[in-house]
């Protein structure tokens, strides 16, 4: 019995090499369709670069400031060496919602750098530079918007302060008004007893 089972499984396992191997068989060279036409092999090519990026930029993006400060002065000063990993990953980390405007430029500087250095780039690249640049014209639209704000802050504060000296002035000579009143109204109570007392 268990002799049997032995071959049993010895059979099951060649079938299923063989199965394998059949369903695995892939002709080299052309396809034939229905319509007898002969197509060449289709060479699917995912982008390692574009991935790396978006993958990175997925991985960090719970990373803390301090975990991200060090990570990002360790990625530039690899880029240095030039390396296209050391690239691809100051640019991630330049993509970080951690980082300040001049690091985002200098990751852009450099993800152009990298075009430029690959000029053999798939659209994929070429289509992330077109969101990058479009996301560095609206940080500094909202930058420029933030300036004016601020200049606009400025000049309601400087108006604030002098309104608020004119009010204090104002102030001021309402209280010496007051004051004026109050003497008059005294020196009218004197003139008006005096001329009670008269006989």
């Amino acid at each position: 019995m268990k002799r049997n089972m032995k071959r049993y499984g010895i059979w099951c396992g060649i079938l299923l090499v063989w199965l394998a191997a059949l369903s695995g068989c892939v002709q080299l060279g052309q396809y034939r369709f229905e319509d007898d036409e002969v197509r060449d092999p289709v060479i699917v090519f995912r982008s390692f670069s574009s991935y790396y990026i978006l993958s990175c930029l997925q991985d960090s993006r719970d990373m803390d400031r301090q975990e991200f400060g060090r990570r990002f002065a360790m990625a530039e000063s690899a880029i240095e060496q030039g390396a296209d990993l050391d690239s691809l990953r100051f640019v991630c980390l330049s993509l970080n919602a951690q980082a300040d405007v001049d690091q985002f430029r200098r990751g852009l500087e450099e993800y152009n750098r990298y075009l430029r250095d690959h000029p053999d780039a798939g659209n994929d690249m070429l289509g992330l530079r077109i969101l990058l640049e479009r996301l560095d014209e609206e940080i500094r639209n909202s930058w420029s918007a933030r300036e004016t704000l601020l200049d606009e802050k400025k000049q309601l504060q400087d108006r604030l302060d002098l309104l608020q000296g004119s009010l204090e002035q104002v102030e001021l000579k309402n209280i010496e008004l007051q004051n004026q009143i109050e003497q008059l109204k005294n020196i009218e109570q004197i003139i008006k007893s005096r001329e009670t007392d008269k006989p």
